[in-house]
């Protein structure tokens, strides 16, 4: 009853299921083993019948085994006479197919194996695993700083533009914090809190422009975007940061103020008088000198067309001058920086 019952389960049972002996040859080392017996799943994961190979050896029923980078025959025959288990992942060349297997001998010479077909699986992860590896190399040449960090506080991949201006490695930084304590100094921690909340972004975000000190003790001011990117194989969550560095631009821009503030200063203290517009003739500046000459007062001015600010007569006959813009743009006589038109 016993004996039928559990003949029973194996039979029905969704993982493969082999009884087999070992067969030696004349110096007791195993040559070759034969099917004993062999359940449904076997035959729909393997392609192999019962009625084909029961009573049959391995090397009858597969021949082409014998190619077969991994030597079942030795495998097998070591758990058969040491009586010992083993479980183990494999592919069978032959049957075109990954397998996992637990093998255990019940007795001496003989050997069970209880397997399941896990092609599909590693098919899979051989997929994601080429995708991984492309999406890696695509964050590590990318032409701008990319970090791809997990919410535990790893760093998972940096772009190599990211090492390239800060001067540090991933392995130099393999935490959040790592990073935050080399880049950001006494503002670390706040930094390690703006980080902490990109994991559940659900869309792309501006971080904004943070201030970062280089390994070789220079700064350089990054514009940062972030977003979610999904969950790691070990359900840990992934984000993506994005730098722009802004360092010459903003320092540009800088440069770019100082020296129009050191322009307008110097008109506005020439003795005489001066009135800046631009292209369209709206003005733009007008220094004391000439809102006493023009009766115009520097609020009032800015912003008006030139020719209601500074008008000219014709001597002779006592008539309106036309646009003063127009003029001096085809007399040649006219001074340009930064847009501006002036006239002194």
């Amino acid at each position: 009853m016993k004996e039928n019952f559990y003949k029973s389960i194996l039979y029905n049972s969704p993982f493969g299921y082999a009884f087999h002996e070992i067969i030696l040859d004349e110096k007791g080392d195993p040559c070759n083993y034969r099917f004993i017996e062999v359940n449904p799943a076997f035959e729909l994961f393997t392609g192999l019948k019962a009625k084909d190979i029961i009573g049959k050896t391995v090397l009858e029923a597969i021949p082409s085994i014998v190619n077969d980078e991994f030597n079942w025959i030795k495998f097998y025959g070591d758990i058969s006479l040491n009586n010992h288990r083993e479980t183990f992942e494999g592919f069978s060349s032959v049957l075109n197919s990954w397998y996992r297997i637990e093998a255990f001998s019940p007795e001496k010479n003989f050997f069970v194996t209880i397997f399941s077909d896990i092609t599909k699986i590693n098919t899979q992860n051989t997929k994601y695993l080429e995708l991984e590896s492309v999406f890696s190399s695509l964050v590590k040449h990318a032409p701008i700083p990319i970090m791809i960090h997990s919410n535990d506080g790893q760093v998972l991949n940096i772009s190599d533009a990211w090492t390239e201006i800060t001067g540090y490695s991933k392995e130099e930084i393999p935490t959040i914090k790592a990073w935050a304590k080399a880049a950001y100094e006494l503002k670390q921690d706040d930094v390690v809190n703006v980080v902490n909340k990109l994991y559940d972004l659900n869309q792309r975000q501006h971080d904004g422009e943070f201030l970062i000190h280089t390994k070789d003790n220079h700064e350089a001011l990054w514009d940062f975007y972030s977003t979610y990117i999904g969950n790691t194989p070990d359900n840990r969550k992934m984000a993506m940061s994005v730098a722009i560095d802004v360092t010459e631009d903003r320092k540009n821009k800088a440069d770019l103020v100082k020296e129009r503030l050191l322009f307008e200063t110097t008109l506005l203290s020439v003795g005489d008088g001066v009135i800046c517009t631009n292209q369209l003739g709206d003005v733009t500046l007008i220094n004391k000198i000439a809102e006493e000459l023009t009766g115009w007062q520097k609020k009032d001015a800015l912003g008006r067309k030139i020719e209601e600010v500074f008008s000219i007569y014709c001597e002779d006959t006592g008539l309106k001058s036309d646009n003063i813009i127009d003029k001096v743009i085809h007399s040649g006589i006219i001074h340009e920086l930064a847009n501006h038109t002036i006239l002194i």
